[in-house]
């Protein structure tokens, strides 16, 4: 089986192509530049340089497509719908201008585009989408994008919420907070989260090429539990073991400011926060779930790591990797 990928130098993508090549999969892998491959230096992949706006040569032999590639953070004010929404828009036309009639498209989303539960109900799938941040609607716009293929070609969309794992660069930033004895609470409130592990994450998307799945279905891919902040902080706190800890918690007012001046600085960066005001639009909900049934029933899923395992497992790799 060949499959595509995009964003395959970016953490969910290497690992899904680590698991594709594991399953025999001859891989081709979109990637800006040749010479900088990062996380695939060495593998047996395909490399197709280009990006979702421009594909000189589109391979035809493709069985599968995993669209992974997108961002998270933006630098310039419109990042997020020029990449999330108008390259998934333009990468769609590129396959369907090259005759390109894959047996699944995957797309990677994300809960941010459903938006958070306002009464503490975990989010599920035929919800009516309410994203409250930039990104989230950017994401939300690429599935409606997708869901327009639904007739020309098998495509399914994955939700995952918060994930965390081997070389992950956004979450390791809570990471090394709680390393150093920080544990930051945002509010005074209690606030929920749905969590998925990236080898959890990226089996999911597996299944959902490899499974029977109705064209234009979302599905949630996460731990079946969801888990309160303070639980959460409490299992990183077990594993770092840090010399002492210190409660931070910060005025909502207080948070505001403070991502009103990262995304000012952002203007400067080369290597944009994920602190910024888009972010702490989503940060300011108390429910971040989502509700796992439809992954259970369609695609068997089920998360092969605990929470605690999870983390464990995400410690020891930053610290053999010397990022703790």
């Amino acid at each position: 089986m060949n499959a595509f990928v995009t964003g395959g130098t970016g953490f969910i993508g290497s690992h899904l192509i680590d698991l594709l090549l594991k399953n025999n999969f001859k891989v081709y892998a979109l990637i800006r530049n040749i010479k900088n491959p990062k996380w695939l230096k060495n593998k047996n992949i395909e490399f197709v340089e280009g990006n979702l706006f421009h594909i000189p040569s589109m391979p035809k032999d493709i069985d599968y497509i995993f669209h992974v590639a997108g961002i998270t953070k933006e630098t310039k004010k419109n990042d997020f719908m020029r990449i999330n929404f108008m390259g998934t828009k333009s990468f769609l036309e590129i396959i369907e201008k090259n005759n390109i009639s894959p047996k699944k498209f995957i797309h990677v989303s994300t809960l941010s585009s459903a938006g958070p539960s306002l009464d503490g109900t975990p989010k599920r799938e035929d919800d009516v989408p309410q994203p409250v941040s930039k990104y989230g609607l950017s994401k939300f716009m690429a599935e409606n994008q997708v869901i327009l293929y639904k007739e020309k070609f098998p495509v399914v969309i994955v939700r995952p919420p918060a994930i965390f794992g081997p070389r992950d660069k956004d979450t390791y930033i809570f990471f090394k907070m709680v390393n150093k004895g920080f544990l930051p609470y945002i509010g005074w409130g209690r606030k929920f989260y749905s969590f998925c592990y990236i080898s959890d994450l990226v089996n999911g998307i597996f299944l959902s090429a490899e499974k029977y799945v109705k064209s234009g279905e979302i599905i949630n891919i996460a731990h079946t539990e969801s888990f309160s902040l303070d639980e959460f902080l409490n299992i990183l706190v077990k594993y770092l073991n840090p010399t002492k800890t210190i409660k931070l918690k910060f005025p909502t007012p207080f948070v505001y400011i403070a991502a009103s001046i990262s995304t000012f600085l952002n203007n400067f960066k080369k290597s944009p926060s994920i602190f910024t005001l888009d972010k702490f639009k989503e940060m300011r909900y108390p429910y971040w779930t989502c509700d796992t049934k439809k992954a259970e029933k369609i695609l068997s899923f089920q998360a092969e790591n605990d929470l605690e395992k999870s983390v464990q497992n995400t410690v020891q790799w930053y610290k053999e990797n010397s990022w703790l």
